[in-house]
């Protein structure tokens, strides 16, 4: 068996099929909802628990229906079960303990929920699907997440390498600012006089430091006009492409509001990976010049960037969730 994983909805209506999908994982069979048979008639209210059990049984599982408390499901639990939620949604549990509840929700990723939290939202109807001798494993290639992105940047190698050469020249300038100010401040004022050496220097560093800031910013603007545009043809011509029953199994402001969520996404990628790659590799600089200079605060400073590591790391899964969150609502409030 297969760890159980969590495929993501894109939309309200999947998230049974997500479910199915997760199942069909489990047990082997790496099909994603859009290639599950049936996925274009979905309509706009999803599937039921029996439409789930059906295309499971036409993968050769053997399905079981059960109307069954909380406090029943963990006879049930051999393998992972799939739950109405909230009388308007479907996950699929896949561990119960003393105290929490651990399920895969299609919206939002794996949950870990207080018993008190689960039995406000279960509906009080479960479906158990099991392998037999019929049942044929099927692998597939993975859908990569990042695909758009990564066309992009196999197309702009060069682009992209100068956009990374430019922010680093300039984020060591940064660096070096400071420390070229603090020298001429101490030479002043134990000498009473500037030297021409400094001014020379002066003359270079001033402009020097502009014309990588301007040169940092252009080629920051063009990499997102030209990343915008690369995304956006490519998602218009696929929705040209795909059949007129997609836009009739869908909400239109659902289709608006995701292709708004390109740019949310650049800035993401942008903000977080490109910036934060750099902030990480000054980090290592200074670093290393602190370790050569005073060991002591070297020690000072990598205890706490551990420290503060540590704590992302910890509050990472509760951002996300509570990001996921805000998305989902928001699309409801597209929607309405």
């Amino acid at each position: 068996m297969n760890k159980l994983p969590y495929i993501p909805q894109a939309q309200e209506s999947e998230c049974g099929l997500c479910c199915v999908s997760s199942i069909l994982h489990y047990f082997g069979c790496e099909i994603l909802p859009r290639n599950i048979e049936g996925y274009e008639n979905l309509g706009r209210d999803g599937i039921s628990l029996q439409s789930a059990g059906e295309i499971l049984s036409h993968y050769n599982l053997n399905i079981d229906f059960y109307e069954a408390s909380y406090n029943r499901l963990d006879e049930i639990l051999h393998e992972p079960v799939m739950l109405y939620w909230e009388n308007n949604h479907f996950v699929v549990l896949y561990k119960i303990t003393k105290k929490h509840f651990f399920v895969v929700d299609p919206a939002l990723g794996k949950l870990r929920l207080e018993k008190e939290e689960f039995i406000r939202k279960y509906s009080g109807f479960a479906l158990v699907a099991k392998s037999n001798e019929d049942f044929v494993k099927i692998k597939s290639n993975k859908l990569n997440q990042w695909k758009l992105y990564l066309n992009y940047a196999k197309n702009n190698k060069l682009r992209l390498v100068s956009l990374f050469v430019v922010s680093i020249l300039f984020s060591l300038s940064v660096l070096l600012v400071p420390s070229f100010i603090s020298s001429l401040t101490n030479y002043y004022e134990v000498r009473q006089s500037i030297s021409n050496n400094y001014l020379y220097s002066l003359i270079i560093i001033i402009p020097s430091f502009l014309a990588l800031y301007l040169t940092r910013i252009i080629s920051m603007l063009n990499t997102v006009k030209s990343l915008d545009l690369s995304n956006y043809k490519t998602i218009i011509d696929k929705l040209f492409s795909v059949p007129f029953k997609f836009y009739l199994t869908r909400s239109s402001s659902n289709i608006l509001f995701r292709l708004g969520l390109l740019r949310a996404n650049r800035d993401m990628i942008i903000e977080t990976i490109f910036r934060g790659l750099l902030d990480g590799l000054v980090a290592i600089v200074l670093l290393i010049a602190i370790f050569l200079t005073h060991f002591v605060s070297f020690l000072v400073m990598a205890v706490f960037s551990i420290f503060f590591g540590l704590s992302l790391a910890i509050l990472r899964r509760n951002i996300m969730l509570k990001n996921k969150l805000e998305l989902n609502e928001y699309n409801r409030l597209q929607s309405l």
